[in-house]
Protein backbone atom coordinates (compact mmCIF):
# COMPACT_ATOMS: atom_id res chain seq x y z
CA UNK A 1 0.00 0.00 0.00
CA UNK A 2 1.40 3.40 -0.94
CA UNK A 3 3.13 5.22 1.97
CA UNK A 4 0.44 8.37 1.89
CA UNK A 5 -2.06 5.94 3.20
CA UNK A 6 -2.78 5.66 6.87
CA UNK A 7 -4.69 2.38 7.32
CA UNK A 8 -7.49 2.02 10.08
CA UNK A 9 -8.69 -0.97 8.78
CA UNK A 10 -7.63 -4.36 7.19
CA UNK A 11 -10.35 -4.65 5.22
CA UNK A 12 -12.27 -2.55 2.65
CA UNK A 13 -16.26 -3.00 1.78
CA UNK A 14 -16.50 -2.90 -2.23
CA UNK A 15 -20.07 -2.31 -4.24
CA UNK A 16 -20.96 -4.20 -6.77
CA UNK A 17 -21.87 -1.69 -9.92
CA UNK A 18 -26.03 -2.89 -9.36
CA UNK A 19 -25.64 -0.58 -5.95
CA UNK A 20 -27.92 2.25 -7.43
CA UNK A 21 -30.74 -0.01 -8.70
CA UNK A 22 -30.98 -1.98 -5.07
CA UNK A 23 -30.64 1.96 -3.94
CA UNK A 24 -33.31 2.83 -6.10
CA UNK A 25 -35.80 -0.15 -6.07
CA UNK A 26 -35.59 -1.60 -2.85
CA UNK A 27 -38.63 -2.28 -0.90
CA UNK A 28 -40.65 -0.17 1.92
CA UNK A 29 -39.39 -0.19 4.94
CA UNK A 30 -41.25 -0.01 8.43
CA UNK A 31 -38.46 -0.51 11.02
CA UNK A 32 -34.86 -1.74 10.73
CA UNK A 33 -31.10 -2.09 12.22
CA UNK A 34 -28.40 -1.53 9.96
CA UNK A 35 -24.84 -3.06 10.98
CA UNK A 36 -22.32 0.00 11.62
CA UNK A 37 -20.74 1.00 8.73
CA UNK A 38 -17.43 -0.02 7.60
CA UNK A 39 -14.30 2.41 8.64
CA UNK A 40 -12.77 3.96 5.50
CA UNK A 41 -9.30 4.65 4.60
CA UNK A 42 -7.80 8.43 5.27
CA UNK A 43 -4.69 10.11 3.80
CA UNK A 44 -2.01 11.29 6.12
CA UNK A 45 -2.47 15.08 7.22
CA UNK A 46 1.12 15.87 5.44
CA UNK A 47 0.63 13.79 2.18
CA UNK A 48 -2.96 15.56 2.46
CA UNK A 49 -1.28 19.10 1.92
CA UNK A 50 0.91 18.13 -0.40
CA UNK A 51 -1.83 16.98 -2.79
CA UNK A 52 -3.91 20.30 -1.74
CA UNK A 53 -0.54 22.49 -2.76
CA UNK A 54 -0.70 20.40 -6.63
CA UNK A 55 -4.46 21.52 -7.19
CA UNK A 56 -3.04 24.81 -8.27
CA UNK A 57 -0.02 23.50 -9.90
CA UNK A 58 1.46 24.97 -13.50
CA UNK A 59 0.94 21.39 -14.28
CA UNK A 60 -2.17 19.78 -15.89
CA UNK A 61 -0.94 16.49 -15.50
CA UNK A 62 0.21 17.26 -11.62
CA UNK A 63 -3.46 18.87 -10.82
CA UNK A 64 -5.26 16.09 -12.19
CA UNK A 65 -3.04 13.34 -10.00
CA UNK A 66 -3.60 15.62 -7.08
CA UNK A 67 -7.31 15.93 -7.59
CA UNK A 68 -7.28 12.00 -7.60
CA UNK A 69 -5.13 11.58 -4.78
CA UNK A 70 -7.44 13.58 -2.56
CA UNK A 71 -10.52 12.03 -3.68
CA UNK A 72 -9.12 8.70 -1.87
CA UNK A 73 -9.69 10.54 1.71
CA UNK A 74 -12.29 10.93 3.66
CA UNK A 75 -14.28 12.84 6.36
CA UNK A 76 -11.06 14.43 7.01
CA UNK A 77 -9.93 15.19 3.64
CA UNK A 78 -13.48 17.30 3.00
CA UNK A 79 -13.04 18.95 6.19
CA UNK A 80 -9.34 20.61 5.17
CA UNK A 81 -11.49 21.79 1.68
CA UNK A 82 -13.08 25.28 3.07
CA UNK A 83 -9.46 26.14 4.06
CA UNK A 84 -8.18 25.77 0.56
CA UNK A 85 -11.04 27.16 -1.09
CA UNK A 86 -10.55 30.66 0.38
CA UNK A 87 -7.36 31.00 -1.66
CA UNK A 88 -7.80 28.65 -4.29
CA UNK A 89 -7.75 29.52 -7.85
CA UNK A 90 -10.74 29.11 -10.15
CA UNK A 91 -9.71 26.04 -11.18
CA UNK A 92 -8.58 24.82 -7.61
CA UNK A 93 -11.41 25.50 -6.36
CA UNK A 94 -13.35 23.65 -8.91
CA UNK A 95 -10.91 20.71 -8.49
CA UNK A 96 -12.04 20.85 -4.28
CA UNK A 97 -15.93 20.74 -4.91
CA UNK A 98 -15.32 17.65 -7.10
CA UNK A 99 -13.02 16.10 -4.35
CA UNK A 100 -15.90 17.05 -1.82
CA UNK A 101 -18.61 15.54 -4.53
CA UNK A 102 -16.92 11.82 -4.60
CA UNK A 103 -15.85 12.00 -1.19
CA UNK A 104 -20.13 12.56 0.21
CA UNK A 105 -20.46 9.66 -2.48
CA UNK A 106 -18.59 7.26 -0.77
CA UNK A 107 -19.53 7.71 2.60
CA UNK A 108 -23.34 7.64 1.02
CA UNK A 109 -22.17 4.67 -0.71
CA UNK A 110 -20.87 2.74 2.46
CA UNK A 111 -23.46 4.01 4.92
CA UNK A 112 -21.44 6.05 7.03
CA UNK A 113 -24.14 8.00 7.99
CA UNK A 114 -22.56 10.47 11.31
CA UNK A 115 -19.50 11.17 8.53
CA UNK A 116 -22.36 11.95 6.10
CA UNK A 117 -23.64 14.73 9.14
CA UNK A 118 -20.50 15.99 9.48
CA UNK A 119 -19.92 16.62 5.51
CA UNK A 120 -23.08 18.73 5.41
CA UNK A 121 -21.34 21.42 7.50
CA UNK A 122 -18.50 21.15 4.59
CA UNK A 123 -20.65 21.50 1.82
CA UNK A 124 -22.21 24.61 3.81
CA UNK A 125 -18.57 25.98 4.35
CA UNK A 126 -18.00 25.90 0.38
CA UNK A 127 -21.79 27.53 -0.17
CA UNK A 128 -20.26 30.49 2.22
CA UNK A 129 -17.02 30.81 0.81
CA UNK A 130 -17.93 31.58 -3.03
CA UNK A 131 -21.91 31.19 -3.29
CA UNK A 132 -22.28 32.34 -7.21
CA UNK A 133 -19.33 29.35 -7.88
CA UNK A 134 -20.17 26.44 -5.38
CA UNK A 135 -23.81 27.21 -4.95
CA UNK A 136 -25.54 25.99 -8.53
CA UNK A 137 -22.97 23.41 -9.06
CA UNK A 138 -23.55 21.95 -5.44
CA UNK A 139 -27.55 22.55 -6.04
CA UNK A 140 -27.00 19.87 -9.48
CA UNK A 141 -25.24 17.34 -7.52
CA UNK A 142 -27.52 17.41 -4.92
CA UNK A 143 -30.16 16.71 -7.54
CA UNK A 144 -28.18 14.57 -9.73
CA UNK A 145 -28.08 11.90 -6.44
CA UNK A 146 -31.08 12.98 -4.48
CA UNK A 147 -32.24 9.44 -3.98
CA UNK A 148 -28.83 8.35 -2.91
CA UNK A 149 -28.44 11.08 -0.30
CA UNK A 150 -32.41 10.50 0.78
CA UNK A 151 -32.05 6.86 1.23
CA UNK A 152 -28.80 8.10 3.57
CA UNK A 153 -31.05 10.05 5.39
CA UNK A 154 -33.63 7.23 5.67
CA UNK A 155 -30.74 4.80 7.08
CA UNK A 156 -29.84 7.36 9.94
CA UNK A 157 -33.37 8.22 11.12
CA UNK A 158 -33.83 4.45 11.62
CA UNK A 159 -30.59 3.84 13.16
CA UNK A 160 -32.34 6.45 16.00
CA UNK A 161 -35.07 4.67 16.26
CA UNK A 162 -37.96 6.18 13.86
CA UNK A 163 -40.47 4.08 11.75
CA UNK A 164 -40.62 5.18 8.09
CA UNK A 165 -43.74 3.79 6.04
CA UNK A 166 -43.18 4.29 2.13
CA UNK A 167 -45.96 4.13 -0.52
CA UNK A 168 -45.35 3.06 -4.75
CA UNK A 169 -45.23 5.73 -7.21
CA UNK A 170 -44.51 5.78 -10.84
CA UNK A 171 -41.51 8.14 -11.83
CA UNK A 172 -39.40 8.36 -14.54
CA UNK A 173 -35.25 7.55 -13.63
CA UNK A 174 -33.56 10.32 -15.37
CA UNK A 175 -30.31 8.30 -16.86
CA UNK A 176 -31.11 5.12 -16.80
CA UNK A 177 -34.07 4.97 -19.28
CA UNK A 178 -36.88 6.14 -20.73
CA UNK A 179 -39.49 4.06 -19.15
CA UNK A 180 -41.41 4.97 -15.60
CA UNK A 181 -40.60 2.59 -12.76
CA UNK A 182 -42.43 2.07 -9.69
CA UNK A 183 -39.81 3.23 -7.06
CA UNK A 184 -40.73 3.34 -2.86
CA UNK A 185 -40.96 7.22 -1.85
CA UNK A 186 -41.14 8.12 1.86
CA UNK A 187 -44.92 8.99 3.05
CA UNK A 188 -44.76 8.72 6.67
CA UNK A 189 -41.91 9.15 9.88
CA UNK A 190 -42.78 7.78 13.14
CA UNK A 191 -41.33 9.01 16.53
CA UNK A 192 -42.30 7.59 19.80
CA UNK A 193 -40.71 7.75 23.27
CA UNK A 194 -37.63 5.47 22.01
CA UNK A 195 -36.99 8.40 19.72
CA UNK A 196 -33.01 8.59 20.27
CA UNK A 197 -32.33 11.93 17.83
CA UNK A 198 -32.00 15.30 18.47
CA UNK A 199 -33.39 18.21 16.92
CA UNK A 200 -29.82 18.23 14.99
CA UNK A 201 -31.61 15.51 13.11
CA UNK A 202 -34.90 16.95 12.02
CA UNK A 203 -33.43 18.33 8.66
CA UNK A 204 -33.62 14.79 7.63
CA UNK A 205 -37.06 14.84 7.86
CA UNK A 206 -37.41 17.48 5.58
CA UNK A 207 -34.78 16.06 3.13
CA UNK A 208 -36.57 12.64 2.49
CA UNK A 209 -40.16 14.15 2.92
CA UNK A 210 -39.25 16.72 0.22
CA UNK A 211 -38.69 13.91 -2.05
CA UNK A 212 -41.79 12.94 -2.33
CA UNK A 213 -43.83 16.16 -2.65
CA UNK A 214 -44.34 16.06 -6.27
CA UNK A 215 -45.63 12.11 -6.49
CA UNK A 216 -47.06 11.72 -2.89
CA UNK A 217 -47.84 15.35 -1.99
CA UNK A 218 -50.83 15.83 0.99
CA UNK A 219 -50.14 12.50 1.97
CA UNK A 220 -46.94 12.78 3.83
CA UNK A 221 -47.43 13.31 7.27
CA UNK A 222 -45.39 12.60 10.47
CA UNK A 223 -46.33 11.18 13.87
CA UNK A 224 -45.27 12.27 17.13
CA UNK A 225 -45.90 9.49 19.37
CA UNK A 226 -46.74 9.42 23.25
CA UNK A 227 -43.73 10.85 24.86
CA UNK A 228 -41.85 11.40 22.28
CA UNK A 229 -38.20 13.45 23.54
CA UNK A 230 -38.70 15.91 20.38
CA UNK A 231 -41.43 18.86 21.38
CA UNK A 232 -44.38 18.74 18.89
CA UNK A 233 -44.27 22.63 18.26
CA UNK A 234 -40.69 21.57 16.91
CA UNK A 235 -42.08 19.28 14.18
CA UNK A 236 -44.79 21.59 13.49
CA UNK A 237 -42.55 24.17 12.84
CA UNK A 238 -40.16 22.13 10.42
CA UNK A 239 -43.50 20.87 8.59
CA UNK A 240 -44.21 24.34 8.09
CA UNK A 241 -41.43 24.41 5.73
CA UNK A 242 -42.12 21.14 3.68
CA UNK A 243 -45.89 21.56 1.95
CA UNK A 244 -48.47 19.47 2.45
CA UNK A 245 -46.63 17.71 5.39
CA UNK A 246 -48.98 17.48 8.19
CA UNK A 247 -47.93 16.96 12.04
CA UNK A 248 -50.12 14.59 14.59
CA UNK A 249 -49.46 13.53 18.00
CA UNK A 250 -50.63 9.70 18.96
CA UNK A 251 -50.61 8.13 21.95
CA UNK A 252 -48.26 5.55 23.12
CA UNK A 253 -51.30 2.76 22.32
CA UNK A 254 -52.55 1.68 19.09
CA UNK A 255 -55.72 0.06 17.41
CA UNK A 256 -54.68 -0.65 13.86
CA UNK A 257 -57.26 0.85 11.63
CA UNK A 258 -57.30 3.57 9.12
CA UNK A 259 -60.53 6.03 8.22
CA UNK A 260 -61.45 8.74 6.41
CA UNK A 261 -60.99 12.12 8.47
CA UNK A 262 -63.46 14.24 6.87
CA UNK A 263 -66.08 11.72 5.79
CA UNK A 264 -68.82 12.07 8.64
CA UNK A 265 -70.00 8.77 7.72
CA UNK A 266 -67.00 6.90 7.98
CA UNK A 267 -66.23 3.20 8.39
CA UNK A 268 -62.93 1.23 8.89
CA UNK A 269 -61.04 1.88 5.36
CA UNK A 270 -58.26 -0.89 6.38
CA UNK A 271 -56.97 -2.81 9.23
CA UNK A 272 -53.57 -3.41 9.48
CA UNK A 273 -51.85 -6.72 9.86
CA UNK A 274 -50.50 -7.93 13.50
CA UNK A 275 -52.52 -5.58 15.28
CA UNK A 276 -54.86 -5.42 18.25
CA UNK A 277 -57.62 -4.20 15.44
CA UNK A 278 -57.22 -7.51 13.25
CA UNK A 279 -56.74 -9.94 16.58
CA UNK A 280 -60.12 -8.57 18.12
CA UNK A 281 -61.77 -9.52 14.24
CA UNK A 282 -62.52 -5.76 13.19
CA UNK A 283 -63.11 -5.55 9.54
CA UNK A 284 -62.80 -3.31 6.18
CA UNK A 285 -66.44 -1.56 6.61
CA UNK A 286 -67.26 -1.85 10.16
CA UNK A 287 -69.06 0.97 11.84
CA UNK A 288 -67.82 1.81 14.88
CA UNK A 289 -70.66 3.19 16.86
CA UNK A 290 -69.42 3.04 20.64
CA UNK A 291 -66.00 3.34 22.38
CA UNK A 292 -66.90 1.61 26.38
CA UNK A 293 -70.33 2.98 25.92
CA UNK A 294 -69.83 6.68 24.40
CA UNK A 295 -71.09 7.81 21.13
CA UNK A 296 -67.94 7.79 18.60
CA UNK A 297 -67.98 10.72 16.49
CA UNK A 298 -65.47 11.04 13.24
CA UNK A 299 -62.49 9.20 12.69
CA UNK A 300 -60.57 12.07 13.84
CA UNK A 301 -62.36 12.65 17.04
CA UNK A 302 -62.23 8.69 17.43
CA UNK A 303 -58.45 9.25 18.07
CA UNK A 304 -58.65 11.63 20.75
CA UNK A 305 -61.00 9.17 22.29
CA UNK A 306 -58.24 6.47 22.42
CA UNK A 307 -55.54 9.21 23.98
CA UNK A 308 -56.22 7.86 27.63
CA UNK A 309 -55.45 4.37 26.65
CA UNK A 310 -52.08 2.17 27.39
CA UNK A 311 -50.10 -0.64 25.58
CA UNK A 312 -52.55 -3.52 27.40
CA UNK A 313 -55.60 -2.00 28.07
CA UNK A 314 -58.59 -3.27 27.08
CA UNK A 315 -61.64 -1.89 25.70
CA UNK A 316 -65.13 -2.53 24.45
CA UNK A 317 -66.49 -1.51 21.15
CA UNK A 318 -69.82 -1.19 19.72
CA UNK A 319 -69.75 -1.72 15.65
CA UNK A 320 -72.01 -1.91 12.94
CA UNK A 321 -70.91 -4.96 10.51
CA UNK A 322 -71.83 -4.23 6.90
CA UNK A 323 -72.47 -7.67 6.15
CA UNK A 324 -75.51 -8.07 9.12
CA UNK A 325 -78.44 -8.80 7.13
CA UNK A 326 -81.65 -6.93 8.35
CA UNK A 327 -84.78 -8.56 10.78
CA UNK A 328 -88.28 -6.93 11.13
CA UNK A 329 -90.50 -6.83 14.11
CA UNK A 330 -93.72 -6.11 14.51
CA UNK A 331 -94.40 -3.90 17.87
CA UNK A 332 -98.10 -3.58 18.91
CA UNK A 333 -98.36 0.37 20.26
CA UNK A 334 -99.59 0.65 23.61
CA UNK A 335 -102.77 3.27 24.44
CA UNK A 336 -100.32 6.15 24.17
CA UNK A 337 -99.20 5.36 21.38
CA UNK A 338 -95.42 4.22 22.21
CA UNK A 339 -93.98 0.95 21.98
CA UNK A 340 -91.01 1.74 24.49
CA UNK A 341 -87.97 2.94 22.03
CA UNK A 342 -85.80 5.85 22.77
CA UNK A 343 -83.63 6.97 20.03
CA UNK A 344 -80.53 8.27 20.83
CA UNK A 345 -80.62 12.24 18.95
CA UNK A 346 -76.78 12.58 19.36
CA UNK A 347 -75.65 9.90 16.95
CA UNK A 348 -76.19 11.20 13.88
CA UNK A 349 -74.55 8.10 11.29
CA UNK A 350 -78.10 6.03 11.33
CA UNK A 351 -80.42 5.32 13.60
CA UNK A 352 -79.71 4.35 16.65
CA UNK A 353 -81.61 2.67 19.23
CA UNK A 354 -80.80 4.54 23.06
CA UNK A 355 -82.13 2.62 25.56
CA UNK A 356 -85.40 0.88 25.65
CA UNK A 357 -88.38 0.79 28.35
CA UNK A 358 -88.60 -2.06 30.64
CA UNK A 359 -91.96 -4.74 30.08
CA UNK A 360 -92.29 -2.82 26.83
CA UNK A 361 -93.04 -4.21 23.30
CA UNK A 362 -89.67 -3.21 22.19
CA UNK A 363 -88.00 -5.19 25.20
CA UNK A 364 -90.37 -8.11 24.72
CA UNK A 365 -89.11 -8.08 20.98
CA UNK A 366 -85.73 -8.19 22.08
CA UNK A 367 -84.81 -4.71 20.70
CA UNK A 368 -82.07 -3.17 22.94
CA UNK A 369 -79.12 -0.32 22.60
CA UNK A 370 -77.38 -2.71 20.18
CA UNK A 371 -79.68 -2.08 17.60
CA UNK A 372 -80.41 0.61 14.85
CA UNK A 373 -83.35 1.02 12.63
CA UNK A 374 -83.61 1.34 8.73
CA UNK A 375 -86.95 1.44 8.37
CA UNK A 376 -90.49 2.24 9.93
CA UNK A 377 -93.60 -0.08 7.98
CA UNK A 378 -91.11 -0.24 5.23
CA UNK A 379 -90.22 3.68 4.91
CA UNK A 380 -86.28 4.54 5.29
CA UNK A 381 -84.70 6.41 8.18
CA UNK A 382 -81.25 7.71 7.75
CA UNK A 383 -81.21 10.49 11.07
CA UNK A 384 -82.86 10.74 14.35
CA UNK A 385 -85.10 13.22 12.37
CA UNK A 386 -86.40 10.95 10.21
CA UNK A 387 -87.76 9.08 13.11
CA UNK A 388 -89.31 11.31 14.89
CA UNK A 389 -91.30 12.69 11.83
CA UNK A 390 -92.08 8.93 10.69
CA UNK A 391 -93.61 8.52 14.20
CA UNK A 392 -95.91 11.24 14.04
CA UNK A 393 -97.64 9.72 10.90
CA UNK A 394 -98.79 6.26 12.67
CA UNK A 395 -100.46 8.08 15.82
CA UNK A 396 -103.85 5.86 14.35
CA UNK A 397 -102.04 2.64 13.62
CA UNK A 398 -102.36 -0.19 16.20
CA UNK A 399 -98.48 -2.03 15.43
CA UNK A 400 -95.58 -0.98 13.13
CA UNK A 401 -93.20 -3.18 11.58
CA UNK A 402 -89.71 -2.35 11.99
CA UNK A 403 -86.38 -3.46 10.03
CA UNK A 404 -83.84 -3.76 12.50
CA UNK A 405 -79.80 -4.51 12.61
CA UNK A 406 -78.27 -5.37 15.41
CA UNK A 407 -74.72 -4.30 16.65
CA UNK A 408 -71.90 -6.12 17.84
CA UNK A 409 -69.51 -5.97 20.56
CA UNK A 410 -66.01 -6.24 20.25
CA UNK A 411 -63.35 -6.91 22.76
CA UNK A 412 -60.17 -5.46 22.06
CA UNK A 413 -56.73 -5.33 23.90
CA UNK A 414 -54.38 -2.44 22.62
CA UNK A 415 -50.74 -2.71 21.98
CA UNK A 416 -47.61 -0.39 21.12
CA UNK A 417 -47.91 1.98 18.48
CA UNK A 418 -46.06 1.35 14.89
CA UNK A 419 -47.23 2.23 11.94
CA UNK A 420 -49.12 4.35 10.34
CA UNK A 421 -52.68 3.26 11.38
CA UNK A 422 -54.73 3.80 14.72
Amino acid sequence: MPEWFCTRVTMTCLLPSAFLFAILFSGSIATAEFPPAPALQELTSEFRQQALNKLDADDYRMRTEAQQILEQGGLETAQALPKYVSTASIEGKVRAEKVLEQITLKLVQTQADEQIEKIQQVTQDFRQADFDLFGPRLDEFQTTYSTLLERASVRRLIRLNAVINFAKANKPIDGISNNIFAIDLPETIFIGDDFTGQEKDLHHFSSILRSSELLLGNGRGIYHIGDCPIPLERLRDLAAGVPGVAVEHRSSAKMGISGSINEPDWKIQSVQPGTSAKYAGLQVNDTIVRLDGNLVGNFRSFTVDLEPYQPGDRLTLDIQRDSTKPKIVELELDEKKQFGIEIDADFKRFVLIKSVAKDSAAERAGLSSMYRIDRVNGLPLFRPEDYAHLMTLIQDEETIKLTVRPLEAVEVQMRGWVGPYR
